[in-house]
């Protein structure tokens, strides 16, 4: 009787492991959103700005793209300028948004409209502070045809 109580105690404190692991490696979501391009695609002049809600510690923040069946390449190169306030800090930061093997298979998901995210910086900000995020494209096409949405994710770490 002894052994077979022993066999379940394990069992349990496994599961329980398992358990803990699944939840402990889940980030927390402090802020998501896309923005539509326009319908004829996503132009070079149009900036996407994103103001980031007042958060303090370590954040992940990655930039998503949703894009039609008809997008034409396999990545997507995008400058992203973060700004925080009140201090005045810049940075520029250019993400290549692979969105296809080099063998043409997509890496993005849906049926329809597929999506792909990637991360992009850490963030480190205090409660005073205030991040402002802005996308541009910097592609050679003046407009890169069949984007649709454009967003950024933002994740306490």
């Amino acid at each position: 009787m002894g052994e077979k109580n022993m066999k379940g105690q394990l069992r349990f404190l496994f599961i329980m492991m398992v358990v803990g692991m699944l939840f402990s490696c889940q980030r927390i979501t402090c802020y998501h959103h896309y923005q539509p391009v326009g319908s004829d695609g996503w132009a070079r002049t149009d900036t996407l700005t994103f103001r980031l809600p007042c958060v303090s510690g370590a954040h992940l923040l990655s930039v998503g793209l949703r894009h039609g069946p008809r997008f034409p390449y396999q990545e997507l190169s995008v400058e992203a300028q973060t700004t925080i306030a009140p201090q005045g800090i810049v940075r520029r930061d250019t993400l290549r948004l692979r969105l296809a093997t080099p063998q043409g298979e997509p890496l993005s998901t849906g049926v329809g409209l597929s999506q792909r995210q990637q991360p992009l910086l850490v963030l480190q900000l205090d409660s005073s502070q205030q991040a402002t995020v802005c996308l541009r494209h910097i592609m050679h096409r003046e407009v890169v045809p069949d984007v649709r949405d454009v967003g950024i994710l933002l994740e306490r770490q």
